[in-house]
């Protein structure tokens, strides 16, 4: 699997992701981090910390399709630069797709690192949305064959949401189901 982070000044977030993506994987992944021009250390920190950075101009659609060009791989993660995966991620993203035929994509459950009550409860909205609609969004770490990405025209074009479209895309044009699962 190659991991794929869009980023935009992320230097207080993206080493600490960079280095939990190291951590967490089974064996080594490649973590190609898709810069939309920002003003701060992040392309800097990446590239000191192991990911393939460069710079792309456009939103963070753009920075995401840029990426796959570059992956050549046939599986692809998409996360955020602030996401932290759970142990063995890797495998349980190609074994959720080897084991689950009908399965086009798939993401992790979210949980959000704060004591806030509120917070459980958008955790727990967003979760069941994950399970009944198939529609995970960035911050769960998207994952799919790279062959599907293509069949449903990558990342849209739009300033914001576009995580949520292209699984709205995978689970009506590609007429499979989106498996959401997590490492125990």
């Amino acid at each position: 699997a190659r991991g794929i982070i869009p980023t935009y000044n992320e230097q207080s977030t993206i080493v600490r992701t960079l280095r939990t993506v190291r951590r967490h994987a089974s064996k080594p992944v490649q973590v190609l981090i898709a810069d939309g021009q920002s003003t701060d250390r992040t392309l800097s920190l990446s590239r000191r910390n192991g990911a393939t950075a460069f710079s792309v101009k456009g939103g963070r659609s753009c920075q995401l399709n840029a990426a796959v060009q570059r992956a050549r791989a046939p599986v692809l993660l998409f996360l955020h630069a602030d996401t932290v995966l759970p142990p063995n991620f890797d495998v349980t993203a190609h074994e959720t797709l080897r084991k689950h035929p009908n399965a086009v994509a798939g993401a992790f459950l979210l949980h959000i690192d704060s004591p806030l009550r509120s917070l459980r409860i958008v955790e727990w909205f967003t979760n069941l949305r994950s399970r009944v609609l198939h529609t995970p969004y960035g911050d769960q770490a998207l994952f799919l064959r790279a062959s599907v990405f293509r069949a449903v025209g990558g990342y849209p074009d739009m300033p914001f949401l576009d995580d949520y479209e292209i699984a709205r895309r995978l689970s009506k044009r590609v007429a499979l189901s989106l498996r959401t699962t997590m490492s125990q």
